[in-house]
């Protein structure tokens, strides 16, 4: 009976949703009308799980894959929440003032234990190929952007702390930080394939410790898959290695054009005729010092003088 109500308000909230907002969600697979729910058995309701969703806007529709396991009695994209001059938090009112005046939307994601998972300031209209994954409790919708590019949506919740420490390794040499925020002070990098102990998790974060240092590395680039970071270490090593041969095979054969050169250069130098002085003829200054120059001739022709 309390799964049939949970169809039933469901079913509820998405006729209202589409009678006062432009926006609207639908499941993917489920088009029957409200009338057409209630006379759905217990088992057609527990067979939901895994499905997708569609967020239907004015732009079209998005479909959103379902990677969880979870099931989802409901999905709504509205309007954040603004403050007035009070800083009393007013729904759907739209700041008009600032350079933060434009209207903000979060995604609202509700389980069927009526936990509600909150994606803020989101723009699912710009979305390709999104797809809900859920990564130690937290819920991610990753997703290409116009321009090809992967990026994610996190949600907002709460820090956790694990029961147990989990041994993870570093995937690409990244910055822990103080804080689980990539503006946060940056502790140090941590290299490829090092070994931390995960002791919780924030949205989009893990918090580790070691050596007594405790921070914040962001998930991306901490896995518990220790083959995988080994074999992108090993592969890292191999790439410098061969980068190194190359730089060094690079510069001998720039040392040895060099000195190819200063060869060809002192070989032509011997092999171009000797010039020498053939004549060397003073003239005295008038004025008795005892000073004046020399006209100096040479085999090739040229004149030079020098003074005495």
């Amino acid at each position: 009976m309390k799964k049939r109500m949970v169809r039933i308000v469901l079913s509820l909230m998405i006729t209202v949703s589409v009678a006062v907002s432009s926006s609207s969600i639908l499941w993917a697979a489920d088009t029957e009308t409200s009338a057409e729910a209630d006379s759905e058995t217990d088992d057609a309701t527990e067979e939901r799980s895994g499905e997708n969703f569609r967020i239907v806007l004015e732009t079209g529709e998005i479909e959103v894959k379902n990677q969880t396991t979870r099931t989802f009695t409901s999905v709504e994209y509205k309007k954040a929440e603004t403050k007035n001059d009070n800083e009393e938090a007013i729904e759907g009112e739209v700041n008009t003032s600032g350079e933060n005046a434009e209207e903000q939307w979060n995604l609202e994601v509700t389980d069927e234990d009526g936990t509600v998972h909150i994606f803020e300031n989101v723009i699912p209209d710009k979305w390709k190929s999104p797809v809900i994954v859920d990564s130690y409790g937290f819920l991610y919708i990753q997703y290409q952007d116009e321009n090809g590019n992967a990026q994610e949506a996190i949600e907002t919740a709460d820090e956790k702390k694990f029961d147990q420490p989990v041994t993870m390794y570093v995937s690409t040499n990244v910055h822990i930080r103080k804080e689980a925020s990539k503006d946060a002070e940056s502790l140090k990098i941590l290299a490829l394939g090092e070994e931390w102990q995960a002791t919780g998790a924030a949205p989009g974060w893990f918090k580790v410790e070691k050596d007594g240092i405790s921070g914040y590395v962001f998930h991306s680039y901490l896995t518990e898959d220790k083959e995988s970071v080994e074999k992108a270490l090993k592969a890292k090593q191999e790439a410098e290695a061969a980068a190194a041969a190359q730089a060094a095979a690079e510069a001998q054969a720039a040392a040895e054009a060099q000195a190819a050169a200063a060869q060809v250069a002192a070989e032509a130098q011997a092999a171009a005729p000797q010039v020498y002085e053939v004549s060397r003829q003073a003239y005295d200054d008038c004025d008795g010092s005892g000073h004046g120059y020399y006209e100096i001739t040479y085999s090739d022709g040229s004149v030079a003088y020098e003074e005495y």
